[in-house]
């Protein structure tokens, strides 16, 4: 002591420096808080392609630890940035690509919360952080429930199986690759599927579900996992299927009905009463079990006293982008929503913010209706009801043109679709609908030549031969000699900027339209096209019947046998 007197220390001094080491306590680590896009730029355009470079601001909050990296995702695409730097290239996108641009940051215990979502269309002026759009966009497309055909499709004998195409990024086409198919593939059931019956299938954002015909226990998922979208109590991608977790509240429950939106699953069970069920991201209310915390486990949505849902039955579930809706067996006033509603998709005539299920209004157009499905898209809703005609209804964001009421007005209540005198749904019954990121599709109850789409056509995907926008219904590829061409529609699915269907043939019976730069279109090219084109029965599809089909955001899977 006295030698650090000499140096003009005080006791105090000395015993907290001789405390200091063990007494400090560790910093804990945690993953970098998201970053900022801050800048987008795209370059002149060449053979319909651009190079488009994005600038981030770094978050303050880091975590406690040094920024090793980011990395930018647009359009099914990437690009990685190094330690502190903050501007990457993506080259190559298509010219008048809509993307959605997502930032992420890492430090050593990984990548952390993603970017606010931004808007911006390939080859377009430069964007700026002044001007970030208040409602971010995921394209999606959730499963879509479809009424038996009629006439019904063949049903063939064989062992149905999935069959996948498109972007693989983080292993949504499940075939133990990671590797983009512009031609269907085989999803592998050497592991969890093997010897199982494959029932239902479910295209989402970055991942893939399905159900089997096992009377418990039977939903499965792959993919992209940063959220838990695929149910297994982990966070860990997976490029093959892995079963949803079944000690919690799914224990020795029987799944019905699957839809994987972007971010998030949601499913029902067979159960009377209280019989839906989500996971996966959560921050905006999207799994509504009254929280905003993500579960990568299942589970139970408003089983709260006094909540919407509480004793009710679910009958169809569909989870969008930031947004679920359900319908429930009630005669009227029967369809739900929860989540994200900045643009009045619940259809609550409000614009806010729910984490458990609020009622779509039924004050106007809906009075007194039954729905009989729904169907939540990136930032809008649609559905049906039982009437004879006239029957499509569609809510929220509206841009372009998806809500197909003639507007590009935005609405928190349902607007009917397309009843103008002469439009093309003008008295038809609608009988199936899905909609999908800027889009929306549907068939009717005719006997060919009977899909029908509306919304934003940029890359073609309402298959009308043209890149024009239309905030009405148009028919889908019905010019003489098309793909489509007098043949009668069984199911349609609206993908983020694509679209498929099939039909009542035999075999080879799968079509996709609009954009195709990761070969969503499944027909051996990565070329888009704004008609109809068979998906390639050169390999797995062969020979076979296809019986499902359901469009993700930039990857289609089907069921076929």
């Amino acid at each position: 002591m006295k030698k650090f007197a000499a140096l003009g220390l005080s006791a105090a001094v000395v015993l907290s420096l001789a405390i200091a080491p063990s007494a400090q306590a560790k910093v804990k680590v945690t993953k970098p808080a998201a970053p900022t896009v801050a800048s987008i730029f795209s370059s002149p355009v060449k053979k319909g392609k651009v190079n488009i470079t994005f600038a981030i601001t770094l978050p303050t909050n880091t975590g406690g630890a040094k920024i090793t990296g980011s990395k930018v995702r647009a359009g099914g695409k990437s690009c990685t940035i190094k330690r502190t730097k903050t501007s990457c290239t993506i080259k190559g996108i298509t010219n008048g690509k809509a993307l959605n641009v997502i930032a992420q940051t890492k430090n050593k215990k990984g990548f952390g919360a993603r970017s606010v979502g931004i808007r911006y269309v390939a080859g377009a002026g430069a964007f700026s952080a002044a001007v970030i759009p208040a409602a971010p966009v995921v394209p999606v497309t959730p499963v879509v429930t479809v009424p038996a055909p009629n006439p019904p499709a063949p049903t063939p004998s064989a062992t149905p199986f999935i069959t996948s195409w498109g972007w693989n990024f983080d292993g949504q086409l499940g075939n133990a690759s990671t590797t983009n198919s512009n031609v269907p593939v085989a999803l592998s059931t050497t592991g969890v599927l093997t010897g199982k019956t494959i029932t239902a299938t479910s295209a989402g954002g970055l991942h893939t579900c399905a159900l089997t015909s096992d009377a418990t226990n039977n939903a499965y998922c792959w993919g992209w996992n940063f959220d838990g979208q695929l149910g297994n109590a982990l966070t860990t991608d997976s490029n093959i299927p892995v079963a949803v977790s079944t000690v919690g509240v799914l224990s020795g429950k029987t799944i019905t009905a699957i839809s994987a939106g972007y971010y998030h699953t949601c499913a029902i069970t067979s159960e009377a009463t209280n019989n839906a069920y989500c996971w996966g991201w959560n921050a905006v209310g999207q799994l509504g079990n009254a929280l905003t915390t993500g579960s990568n486990t299942p589970v139970a949505v408003g089983v709260s006293s006094g909540g919407a849902l509480i004793g009710k039955t679910i009958t169809a579930i569909s989870a969008g982008f930031r947004h679920t809706c359900a319908i429930t067996s009630d005669v009227t006033n029967n369809a739900y929503c929860w989540g994200f509603n900045f643009d009045g998709q619940l259809g609550d005539n409000s614009t806010t913010q729910r984490n458990s299920p609020v009622a779509v209004s039924t004050v106007g157009v809906l009075s007194g209706k039954t729905i009989t499905v729904i169907s939540a898209g990136n930032d809008h809703t649609c559905a049906i009801t039982s009437d004879v005609t006239n029957n499509a209804y569609c809510w929220g964001w509206n841009s372009g043109g998806q809500l197909g009421n003639a507007s590009t007005t935005n609405s928190n209540t349902p607007v009917a679709v397309g009843v103008s005198s002469g439009g093309a749904l003008s008295n038809k019954k609608i009988t199936a609908i899905s909609a999908g990121g800027y889009h929306t599709c549907a068939i009717t109850s005719e006997a060919t030549n009977n899909a029908y789409c509306w919304g934003w056509n940029s890359g073609g995907q309402l298959g009308n031969a043209s890149t024009t926008n239309s905030n009405t219904p148009v028919a889908v590829g019905v010019s003489s000699g098309g793909a489509l061409s007098n043949k009668k529609i069984t199911a349609i699915s609206a993908g983020g900027f694509h679209t498929c269907a099939i039909t009542s043939e035999a075999t080879n019976n799968a079509y996709c339209w609009g954009f195709n730069g990761e070969g969503q279109l499944g027909n051996a090219s990565t070329t888009g096209s704004n008609i109809p084109v068979a998906v390639s029965t050169v390999g797995v599809l062969s020979g076979k019947t296809t019986t499902a089909i359901s469009a993700g955001n930039e990857h289609t899977s089907a069921i076929a046998n």
